[in-house]
């Protein structure tokens, strides 16, 4: 059989804070962490930046993120091990790095380091193209691709959910629901409080 490299999810590039990507692959999540867990790290992380900020530079300089993705093994519902972000400001990339790469989780007694670099694949655009052509054999939109208009920053205001990608119900659930379902969209509150 011949071997086969894999096209990798990740960049080489190292983050820096001149760097012009926005956004990132975030690894050796613990296992256990949900989508519903990432979104509430991401906007705390957001929001404590974003307070940092003096009044008249919030606007131009506020840190928010607009796209979530952490997938899922169907089978066990535990993720896999690393989720996709994109930020608003490619310093967003840059702070998330430089408060949490090589940290050590703080969540469910985890013994696992933070690990964060650049996407390959980037922007918010990159990724729901990507993932828009992608199908999940799961029964919940909680484990698909989801972006945010607006961006969520932490504060807890009104933001859009949509999901990216196709579901379709795995052959044990198809009896009791309807076959497929290719993304939606709901009014969601940008803090988990």
């Amino acid at each position: 059989m011949k071997w086969v490299p894999k096209i990798l999810a990740f960049s080489s590039e190292p983050i820096h804070p001149e760097g012009n990507k926005t956004s990132v692959m975030i690894k050796n999540i613990p296992n256990k962490f949900t989508r519903e867990n990432l979104v509430a790290w991401l906007d705390n992380f957001c929001k404590g930046e974003n307070q940092k900020l003096h009044f008249g530079d919030l606007e131009n300089k506020r840190l928010a993120y607009d796209f979530v993705y952490l997938p899922i093994d169907f089978n066990s519902k535990c993720n896999k091990g690393y989720a996709f972000v994109n930020f608003n400001k490619p310093i967003g990339a840059w702070k998330l790095y430089k408060e949490f790469h090589d940290a050590k989780w703080d969540i469910f007694c985890s013994k696992k380091i933070c690990d964060i670099t650049y996407a390959r694949i980037q922007g918010k655009e990159g990724l729901v193209n990507h993932f828009d052509k992608s199908t999940f054999i799961c029964e919940t939109d909680e484990y698909l691709p989801t972006y945010f208009e607006p961006c969520r920053d932490g504060y807890g205001k009104w933001v859009k959910q949509c999901t990216v990608g196709r579901r379709i119900y795995p052959v044990s659930a198809i009896s009791s629901n309807k076959g497929s379902h290719h993304g939606d969209c709901k009014p969601h509150s940008s803090s988990m409080a």
